[in-house]
């Protein structure tokens, strides 16, 4: 509607300058050659004078030069109208965007006809940078939440077999997995390993499993002292070759419980799926502090153990002792009964000497 008046107009101004061209070349003409104006001095001279027909064509001339500026004026106002429109559009789009990414969604993209394809390409990168700094701290969370978890549990418990139990739950159910179970070093000489802890499929599993050094993968991680981790777990394997049952997983790993100058044990997990770097990294923290633990607790249950042979030694001794004082009460007694029962023999000698002597 704009556009049809703004070319009406500017129509109009080059008919009405293109009437002045021959109006005024008539005027000047009459003026010059002292004719009144009259129409037979306006034939008169358009019959003598034909470069007044051609200044005639000016209102057509002009019209029509003015209807085509007119007609590029409209068009260019048309495609700025447009334009702005468009980079509304777009800056809306950008906004929307922003925001959504802004409120934390990670997921949303803009579409495929957004012109800006370099500004595209940088906004999506921008996202995608989002969203592995929002990963890679999701991680991070899960993984100082968890060793902050375990080191509430390894607090918690002081009897081995009670700790081994609740952190091979913890790490199974933790880490999404369906069983597990915890190897401790046992024997006077460290000789062999002893399942301590096993559960499975959300329950407690209660078993006695012996392992020596060397025997299957767990004694082999045991030896070695580096944590094994098999995605291609044969059919059988884990019933034939680990303590954890008859179930089949796809991964099995084993990590060692080391400290730094001990190994206190073995950790076997099994499950359906593969672990990331950072859970691997999180069960290796989690073993050392459980190692570290378990050498305490041991510690602990070994001065348990010499301080109450000790004290029974202790008590032996006194009840030896009182024994041995009570002997020689009754032996003092004795030769005390002897020396006076050999007294009174003397006197009966020295008695019987007397009535002999009379």
């Amino acid at each position: 509607m704009k556009s049809s008046r703004i070319i009406n107009n500017l129509t109009r101004i080059g008919i009405g300058l293109g009437l002045l061209f021959p109006l005024g070349s008539l005027l000047i003409d009459l003026w010059i050659k002292g004719l009144s104006f009259s129409l037979k001095n306006l034939a008169s001279l358009y019959s003598s004078n034909p470069l007044h027909w051609i200044i005639l064509s000016a209102p057509v001339v002009l019209g029509g030069s003015f209807y085509y500026l007119a007609q590029r004026i409209a068009s260019r106002e048309n495609f700025l109208l447009n334009l702005a429109g468009k980079e509304k559009e777009q800056m809306g789009l950008i906004s929307t965007y922003v925001n959504e990414l802004g409120s934390g969604n990670l997921t949303v993209s803009l579409p495929d006809n957004f012109e800006n394809k370099q500004l595209l390409e940088t906004l999506h990168t921008f996202r995608d940078k989002l969203a592995a700094d929002r990963e890679q701290s999701e991680k991070r969370q899960w993984v100082n939440e968890g060793l902050a978890k375990f080191g509430e549990i390894l607090r918690a418990h002081e009897n081995l077999d009670e700790l081994g139990y609740a952190v091979v739950k913890n790490l199974v159910e933790y880490c999404n997995l369906t069983q597990g179970g915890i190897f401790v070093v046992a024997g006077e000489d460290n000789s062999y390993l002893e399942l301590k802890g096993c559960y499975a499929y959300q329950r407690k599993k209660f078993m006695q499993k012996r392992i020596d050094p060397g025997q299957g993968l767990i004694g082999q991680c045991y030896l070695e002292r580096e944590k094994i981790l098999l995605y291609k777990v044969p059919n059988d394997y884990v019933h034939i070759t680990s303590g954890l049952g008859d179930a089949n997983p796809t991964c099995l790993i084993l990590l060692p419980l080391k400290t730094e100058d001990s190994i206190e044990g073995v950790i076997e997990m099994a499950g359906f799926r593969r672990f990331e770097p950072h859970e691997l990294e999180f069960l290796e923290k989690v073993c050392e502090s459980t190692a570290t633990v378990f050498k305490n607790v041991k510690n602990a249950e070994r001065t348990k153990r010499l301080l109450q042979a000790s004290q029974e030694q202790a008590e032996m001794m006194r009840s030896q002792e009182e024994e041995m004082r009570q002997n020689m009460e009754e032996l003092a007694a004795t030769q005390e009964e002897m020396q006076r029962k050999e007294q009174e023999f003397i006197r009966q000698i020295e008695n019987y000497k007397a009535r002999l002597g009379e």
